[in-house]
């Protein structure tokens, strides 16, 4: 297998693996460093350089292209998880036919089920994209101060109490 055939195989993988490189890279039997080397310049002669410099850019650019392509699925599935969803359920047996005295798949019911809007998948959106209008998760650090002083005006009273 040539590299350019490899390279066709990886990006396949890639794409069906949802864009995780360990699993396509094993699918394809190559090393992960393979793939990094696939993007990266060529030290050698200026006419192979250029070449697959101009590879590697073409290479990446398809890389990017299928890692949008997870992001964009991912962004969907998370609207559907913000909206809620209705999705019908079908519950099917196996008959017989009495015409054609073959058994066939039957659907005996019907059911529209109903996902509420996820407070999570909500509170995802907009830490990620409402940041411009002031939605940032911010840590908050409770202190005690009383215990503190406490603690601070018992140490100076035992010195106090040492030095006479």
């Amino acid at each position: 297998m040539t590299t350019n055939e490899k390279k066709e195989a990886f990006l396949l993988a890639l794409e069906k693996s949802a864009g995780n490189i360990t699993m396509a890279c094993r699918n394809v039997s190559i090393s992960r460093q393979t793939f990094y080397d696939w993007t990266k310049p060529l030290k050698g002669n200026k006419k192979s350089k250029a070449q697959h410099e101009k590879d590697a850019e073409l290479f990446k650019a398809r890389v990017r292209q299928i890692e949008e392509t997870n992001l964009d699925l991912a962004e969907t599935k998370l609207l559907q998880r913000i909206n809620g969803q209705t999705y019908e359920e079908e519950t099917r047996e196996r008959r017989l036919n009495a015409t054609t005295n073959q058994y066939e798949m039957v659907v005996t019911k019907t059911v529209t089920k109903y996902i509420p809007p996820s407070d999570s998948a909500i509170a995802l959106m907009l830490k990620t994209k409402g940041k411009t209008r002031g939605f940032v998760e911010k840590t908050i650090t409770d202190l005690n101060i009383m215990n503190v002083s406490e603690r601070v005006t018992f140490s100076l009273k035992e010195r106090a109490d040492e030095n006479d």
